[in-house]
């Protein structure tokens, strides 16, 4: 390999370690964030479906582990409450064909999804990769 590849491929491994660092493009956060939204408001009016509750199961996962990770600041309690709401909502899913949220369980998951929103805003790349690489490990295929 001569010295100008080699140095090219250099400059271009230091090129996506600094993309790794760098928060998420703002384009991709507001896609995220709006297909969340959307699902948690799909599941409040009624109309929602085991994709609408799978996003926000993983909405619940990812923040807790960005959480832990020191992205923001969820609460032990904030954390169950949130699992607990999905947990009832996955058995009215499947128990009775409708996929919605109490207004209860529906303010524990906003708190969560908006506090995911502000993660995505701040951390970097690649600690949003790690996370979503730890749920791909606890997620069903």
């Amino acid at each position: 390999m001569n010295s100008r590849s080699r140095s090219q491929e250099v400059a271009e491994t230091l090129e996506a370690i600094k993309a790794s660092l760098l928060p998420i493009p703002t384009v991709f956060v507001d896609s995220l964030s709006l297909r969340n939204h959307m699902a948690l408001e799909m599941m409040r009016i009624g109309f929602g479906s085991g994709f609408h509750l799978e996003t926000l199961i993983k909405v619940v996962a990812l923040c807790g582990f960005l959480a832990d990770d020191g992205y923001g600041t969820v609460t032990h309690e904030e954390k169950i409450a949130a699992q607990e709401a999905v947990k009832a909502a996955l058995g009215r899913g499947h128990g009775l064909g409708q996929w919605s949220l109490d207004e209860e369980a529906f303010g524990d998951i906003a708190r969560i999804v908006a506090l995911h929103d502000e993660q995505l805003r701040i951390a970097p790349f690649v600690a949003v990769f790690a996370a979503n690489k730890r749920l791909d490990g606890f997620m069903p295929e």
